[in-house]
């Protein structure tokens, strides 16, 4: 009789070990898996913010063209932008990145 009780306790023990060891392993996956989302989010939040401060950069520009009024010189930089140059300038074109 005593040896039944001490195997039913000895397996329950086991039992609850068990349930434990896996309990543990589902919340260590669990805790991984959102810390791989809160960094892919916060990359998502960095591109994102790059985009706005760019834009921001874009609509001061714009701003100040419709304040002062569009200039020779925005004109000639966004010719030049384009391809385009005054008539008595040669226009070269490098794909060599300066450092």
């Amino acid at each position: 009789m005593k040896a039944q009780k001490t195997r039913k306790v000895k397996f329950r023990g086991i039992i609850i070990k068990a349930i434990l060891l896996l309990f543990l392993i589902y919340t260590l996956v669990s805790f991984i898996r959102i810390r791989m989302q809160i960094n892919e989010k916060k990359a998502q939040l960095n591109a994102v913010n790059e985009k706005i401060t760019t834009q921001q950069e874009k609509n001061g520009e714009l701003n100040d063209l419709l304040e002062n009024g569009i200039t020779d010189d925005y004109i000639a930089r966004i010719a030049r932008e384009n391809g385009y140059g005054m008539p008595s300038e040669r226009v070269y074109e490098s794909n060599r990145k300066l450092s």
